[in-house]
């Protein structure tokens, strides 16, 4: 049995594969979304980290600004060059 749903734009009746084409878009957006979560976590460990290492004042507040503007760049350079630990 095939099930239909309505078409607002034709006015007709679409089929299975426009529900198909609907649930591929969805996993889509929760596969990024999934990521954005994700990288929103390791953003916020990033700036908690920063805010208790040994680093300057300045230093600080540099790297939790690029961890900001930047989520996925700033996380990657602050993983490899921001303060390390206490």
């Amino acid at each position: 049995m095939q099930m239909c749903v309505p078409n607002r734009e034709s006015g007709t009746m679409a089929g299975n594969n426009t529900i198909n084409r609907l649930e591929e878009s969805n996993m889509g957006f929760e596969v990024s979304g999934l990521f954005g979560l994700l990288l929103l976590i390791a953003d916020v460990y990033a700036v908690v980290k920063t805010v208790q290492s040994n680093a300057t004042t300045g230093s600080k507040v540099l790297w939790i600004v690029v961890v900001l503007l930047l989520p996925l760049v700033g996380l990657i350079a602050w993983f490899l060059f921001g303060p390390k630990g206490r």
